[in-house]
């Protein structure tokens, strides 16, 4: 009886077998490994590598939730030179991404 009282027996009990955990785990959602999720990865890296090694830094520290202050202060900049890299590095991706023409062609048309 002091068997079944452990905390290994219990948790043996409580456990799916392996066709109910498979069924269990199809049915969860999750953001990470999804199909949207890796080609925004990939879309995020092909990006990145046709940016300036400054410009990839600041963007990456900003996805990660720096402020420019931070970044400023550990790159041993101005916050205003923060600022200017990052404003350019966007140009420079929507120039890749081919967003800027888009806007153009709508606001013109």
């Amino acid at each position: 009886m002091s068997q079944m009282r452990l905390s290994s027996t219990r948790m043996a009990k409580a456990t799916l077998g392996s066709e109910q955990s498979q069924a269990a785990l199809s049915s969860v959602a999750s953001p990470e490994g999804s199909p949207q999720q890796i080609e925004s990865d990939v879309l995020f890296r092909e990006v990145l590598a046709q940016l300036t090694r400054d410009e990839q830094l600041v963007c990456i520290w900003k996805k990660a939730g720096f402020s420019t202050k931070e970044i400023a202060s550990y790159r041993g900049s101005s916050v205003t030179a923060i600022d200017t890299l990052f404003h350019r590095a966007k140009q420079k991706i929507r120039r890749i991404l081919g967003v800027q023409e888009s806007v153009r062609r709508v606001k013109s048309g």
